[in-house]
């Protein structure tokens, strides 16, 4: 094999790896990082949703890991978050708890109290 066609190979097996974490449905610290598993902070969202960009640029700034479920793109998440009881976004939910909205100090609270 020369190297064109091993870098060829990479670049392709990088995009299929891509493809299939974004499939899963998650978004990581960066909020652009996908990862396959969810976090111990599941948070709900929306693009329209200002308060959801709020609440993610406060965890993607303190390095706070979280899974991002887009109820636009993915209606099966959103049938989930009704059945949560939910009545709006952002929904965060850590081990058992759950805010609607975003506080920091309220989450930080919920954090602590999850012990993450």
């Amino acid at each position: 094999m020369n190297v064109k066609t091993l870098f060829v190979s990479a670049v392709i097996a990088i995009a299929v790896v891509a493809v299939y974490k974004q499939q899963q449905g998650g978004q990581g610290v960066s909020g652009n990082s996908h990862v396959a598993t969810p976090a111990a902070i599941q948070i709900y969202t929306a693009s329209y949703c200002g308060v959801c960009a709020e609440a993610k640029a406060y965890m993607n700034q303190r390095g706070i890991e979280y899974t991002e479920y887009d109820i636009e793109k993915d209606e099966a998440r959103h049938r989930e978050l009704d059945a949560l009881g939910a009545k709006g976004i952002p929904y965060i939910v850590m081990k058992g708890a759950a805010m609607e909205g975003f506080d920091a100090y309220k989450f930080e609270t919920m954090r602590r109290n999850a012990g993450i």
